[in-house]
């Protein structure tokens, strides 16, 4: 007879963001904090600064299979967000999330959401929705760092960018 894994089910939450019980499992905690903090348009607040402390230092971005981004160089995409959006969140409804406890230690987390812009240029304020997918990779975070005692190395998203693209240019010029 084969032996027992040692690591759990697939753990799921669907709701908003903000109802993400405190109990939840490593790994959806750990999105409960990372979300409201990359979602941050003030980047000097203290809920924006949260980041460092969720993110292993080598941690990179993939957006749609690119290339992996360095997440210093993902500071000057956050900035140009700050300079032209009013709100942006991942609060266009529910979320969909599952963490996965894998064999090695490591969590994956997989979280469906959409995010919603709205541009300050735009005088009608239009909710710009985006349905996104997001696939974090989570490993074993230092004494004071992370979430649960997890932080993220990588973190991969999908989603069709076009709608946020076609307002800019309407509303930017």
């Amino acid at each position: 007879m084969a032996a027992a894994s040692k690591h759990e089910l697939p753990t799921h939450y669907s709701g908003p963001v903000a109802s993400i019980p405190s109990l939840a499992s490593p790994g959806i905690a750990f999105l409960a904090a990372y979300l409201p903090a990359i979602d941050a348009l003030d980047r000097s607040s203290d809920l924006a600064k949260q980041c460092n402390s969720l993110l292993a230092p080598d941690a990179v971005f993939i957006t749609n299979g690119g290339p992996p981004v360095a997440k210093d160089q993902v500071d000057g995409f956050l900035e140009k967000r700050e300079k032209n959006l009013e709100r942006f969140g991942h609060n266009g409804g529910d979320i969909q999330v599952w963490d996965i406890d894998e064999e090695d230690g490591q969590r994956r987390i997989v979280c469906e959401s959409v995010s919603v812009s709205v541009f300050k240029a735009d005088a009608q304020k239009e909710d710009v929705k985006v349905h996104e997918l997001l696939l974090l990779k989570l490993n074993k975070a230092p004494d004071g760092r992370g979430v649960g005692g997890y932080w993220a190395t990588e973190l991969k998203v999908y989603m069709d960018a076009g709608p946020v693209l076609a307002k800019a240019k309407v509303v930017m010029g």
